[in-house]
């Protein structure tokens, strides 16, 4: 039902009306499935030394002083509702209980997985307790009655702890979540026997109902904690997605503002393998980027067009303390996480750097050389230098600085690499990639078996494994949704 729900319910108006007319159904259901037993040899007279209040039992159609099972239990919040399940002085008809529980059973299922929150906590416990209740009345009513010291609460609470185990999974704390509820120590034994069973017996059929929300409603690809056991006969070439079918990729040397901007709006993937020739005109794998530094790299490229472009003192003032600010962060950050060295300037040499990290000078700029010219004396005045080298650029500001510096320093928002704003670079100049990616990633090898695939994904939380020959030549890539296709798979299978 989740499954068609994401299929035919997806637009915001068809949400809306689906939440009115389940509320419709929920309310007439509810009002009229007691009408079922009206009659008077339904009625029974409420207890009058019962652990429950007085007027929590609902006459409906009852004499004055009786109460009609049906209507106490479903027109009363669950959670009161539940200590009448649990307290064993209360006599309830099996038949009303099963009327009960298939009613709240169908209500649960339908209402799961609309536009509006509906958890399913409470109506578990319900679900179990109602039914755990069914059985302790069959077999009082079968000992002999009320007259007998039977306490069919008892059974009530062994249902709901199963049915949250058989749906949910837990079994550790949710024995102690019982326990500690109920205040009694007598109770932990049954119960962890309860969720054991429960949990092998829903293990046999399917995943737990979170798990398979996650997978298969919301098809976000989650991992268990242990790989299938079918992954032991099959490598990593059978699951990954080859390179003949067209494989993301970024190069260390010749990348250019255009070609990062095409990269990052064409895939949606969080990291790209690094390529450089390796010889023979080959490219082997040098390394990993990702999405998060690609994009940052190119913000900050903006920046700096941004202080050379200025139209007035004050937004260069402003740009420009900005870019020292990074500057400061930068050499900061390098001080504490490694060891002095010369490629970290003295506190003295720190303005003489900052000045280089502003674009070059280029003469046949649309706007003319005389105006660009104009606007390099004012940033002379504010304390900067246009002229500098290429590989001098703020670009080198990404090493060492984080994503919420960058969003503090530069008030840009939310970085993403759709921003209209990034259109304004040029789109032939180059980026060094060599100085944000990452030159040790993890790289699997072709004939790895699944199973050390699978635990690698586990043990460093990977969204991506590169995969390559035992010379670094790149033969595909494997993401979680290759693995969870392959999982799919040998189910059906």
């Amino acid at each position: 039902l989740a499954k068609w729900r994401r299929l035919h319910v997806s637009g915001p108006r068809r949400r809306v009306v689906e939440v009115i007319v389940i509320a419709a159904l929920t309310s007439t259901i509810g009002y009229w499935a007691p009408s079922v037993y009206s009659r008077a040899s339904h009625c029974q007279s409420v207890p009058k030394h019962a652990h429950v209040d007085v007027s929590y039992f609902r006459r409906y159609t009852c004499p004055q002083g009786e109460f009609n099972d049906v209507a106490t239990l479903i027109f009363s919040p669950m959670e009161q509702s539940l200590k009448v399940l649990l307290h064993a002085e209360i006599s309830l008809s099996t038949s009303a209980l099963v009327l009960v529980t298939i009613v709240t059973y169908v209500e649960a299922v339908i209402t799961f997985g609309i536009g509006i929150p509906a958890g399913l906590f409470v109506p578990l416990i319900f679900l179990g307790a109602s039914g755990g209740r069914i059985i302790g009345e069959f077999l009082r009513a079968s000992l002999g009655g009320s007259e007998t010291s039977f306490n069919p609460g008892s059974y009530a609470l062994i249902g709901a702890a199963s049915m949250l185990g058989g749906v949910t999974r837990m079994t550790v704390s949710l024995s102690v979540i019982i326990a500690e509820t109920t205040g009694n120590i007598t109770w932990v034994l049954p119960i962890m026997i309860v969720l054991l069973v429960s949990k092998w017996v829903g293990d046999a059929f399917n995943e737990s109902i979170y798990e398979a929300h996650v997978v298969d409603v919301k098809n976000i690809p989650f991992l268990g904690p242990h790989a299938p056991s079918h992954f032991a006969f099959i490598d990593a070439r059978t699951v990954m997605h080859k390179l003949e079918h067209g494989i993301d990729v970024a190069h260390l040397h010749g990348e250019t503002v255009g070609s990062i901007l095409q990269l990052l709006r064409r895939s949606s993937h969080n990291g790209f393998p690094v390529l450089a020739d390796c010889g023979g005109g080959e490219s082997c794998v040098e390394g990993h980027v990702t999405r998060d530094a690609l994009t940052r790299l190119l913000h900050a490229m903006l920046a700096s067009q941004r202080a050379v472009e200025a139209d007035t003192p004050t937004q260069q003032r402003s740009l420009l303390k900005t870019t020292r600010s990074l500057t400061r962060r930068r050499f900061e950050k390098r001080k504490r996480t490694t060891t002095p060295s010369s490629s970290i300037p003295p506190e003295g040499e720190e303005e003489e750097f900052y000045r280089s990290l502003l674009p070059p000078e280029d003469g046949n700029a649309t706007d003319g050389g005389n105006n660009h010219h104009h606007r390099a004396n004012d940033l002379e005045e504010c304390g900067g230098d246009p002229r500098g080298e290429e590989e001098d650029t703020l670009m080198s500001l990404i090493d060492g600085v984080e994503a919420e510096d960058i969003l503090l320093e530069m008030a840009e928002g939310k970085l993403s690499a759709h921003d209209v704003k990034l259109d304004r670079l040029d789109a032939r100049r180059t980026v060094r990639i060599d100085q944000i990616f990452h030159p040790c990633p993890i790289i699997a090898r072709e004939h790895w078996p699944m199973t050390r695939v699978y635990t690698c994904f586990r043990l460093f939380g990977l969204r991506q494994l590169t995969v390559c020959d035992c010379r670094g030549r790149l033969r595909g890539v494997i993401t979680r949704h290759e693995i969870t296709n392959a999982q799919s798979m040998i189910m059906h299978a």
